[in-house]
Parts: structure tokens; C-alpha cells; sequence
């Protein structure tokens, strides 16, 4: 069952992906670049957390339910609720650090979603009307670095020719976007 519910939930990941862009899109002159992307180490450790857990889950269970007549088990211990709490401690615990982690989680969610809600309204402290942002990956395209900063240097001047163009830049990141740094 935990296989099923981590493959649907991989789905429903991989379906949800660029939803918080759809949720939280950016203020007006503001371009973020954030790609929703899988990243499958934390699906690799997280399937190894669940598979711990699934072995944990099922220890105490598993040996509450080595008794074969469960009824009279049930009838004959049924006022030792006190006794079978001490005997299940580890599972006991178990469960109240999962719960305390599933709350962090949750805490943890709401600041992002608290995060993002309040980066569209906050003021980045620059102009951001009439401002065209773009990605040029010189490597892929074949670009030594010599050869990248010369184009690179060539395209400033370019584009500083152009008319209505106030400014132009290289840099190797973009405000609000992962570093990529990739141009050389």
C-alpha cells in the first residue's frame, strides 16, 4: 500500500509542479524563474524514511498480534490498558515524533505560503517597469570562455545601440531565479 500511495503521490507531484506560480503569480514587472523540477534525492531519502517508518509501524503491531485467540486475549486483558501502554513504548514514541515532525511541516508550509504571499506586495528596491530579463547558454551552444565573453561583450554594446534601451547588462544570475552558472 505505501508503494501505491508514494507512486500516486509522485503523480500528484509531478501533476502540481508549476501550481505555486499558478497560486502566487508574480507582482506586475517582476519576472521569477523558479523551475519546478523533481528532485529525486529527496524522493530517494524520503522513500528510504518511509521504508523505516513502514518497518517501525509494523514492529509493535506485529508483536501486540502474536496471540492467536484475539477474543479472549481482549476479555482477559481488557483492564490492563496501563500495562500494554508500558509494554508498546517504543511505538508510543514512535508516534509523538512523527506527530511533532508532521506539525513542523505543516508550520513550515504556511511560512512559505505566509513567504510567498508577502513577496508580491514588498517593494524589491529597484525599478522593475520596462525591464527584459533573458537566458543565453553559451556552453551548450559550443562557446569556449574566451569566446562567451566576447560575444558577451558584443551583446551589451549591441544592445546598448539600440534605441529606447537606457541600460544593458551581463550578469550570471537573475534576480529571483536559481543561479545558473553555466554561461562561462
Amino acid at each position: 500500500m505505501s508503494a501505491l500511495a508514494a507512486s500516486g503521490g509522485l503523480l500528484v507531484a509531478y501533476w502540481c509542479r508549476n501550481l505555486l506560480k499558478l497560486l502566487f503569480p508574480a507582482a506586475p514587472g517582476i519576472i521569477v524563474n523558479l523551475p519546478a523540477e523533481i528532485d529525486w534525492r529527496v524522493v530517494g531519502a524520503e522513500h528510504w524514511r518511509l521504508r523505516a517508518d513502514d518497518l517501525a509501524g509494523g514492529v509493535g503491531p506485529g508483536n501486540a498480534g502474536e496471540q492467536d485467540d484475539l477474543a479472549s486475549a481482549m476479555k482477559s486483558e481488557s483492564g490492563s490498558v496501563v500495562e500494554d501502554a508500558e509494554e508498546h513504548l517504543f511505538v508510543q514514541v514512535w508516534c509523538w515524533c512523527r506527530c511533532r515532525l508532521v506539525f513542523v511541516l505543516i508550520v513550515g508550509a504556511g511560512l512559505l505560503f505566509k513567504s510567498l504571499r508577502g513577496m508580491r506586495s514588498v517593494d524589491p528596491g529597484f525599478s522593475t517597469q520596462e525591464v527584459l530579463t533573458t537566458t543565453v547558454d553559451l556552453r551548450a551552444a559550443g562557446y569556449d570562455t574566451q569566446r562567451a565573453r566576447n560575444f558577451q561583450d558584443e551583446l551589451v554594446d549591441r544592445l546598448q545601440a539600440l534605441g529606447g534601451v537606457e541600460s544593458a547588462v551581463f550578469s550570471r544570475s537573475c534576480l529571483f531565479s536559481y543561479p545558473s552558472y553555466s554561461a562561462g
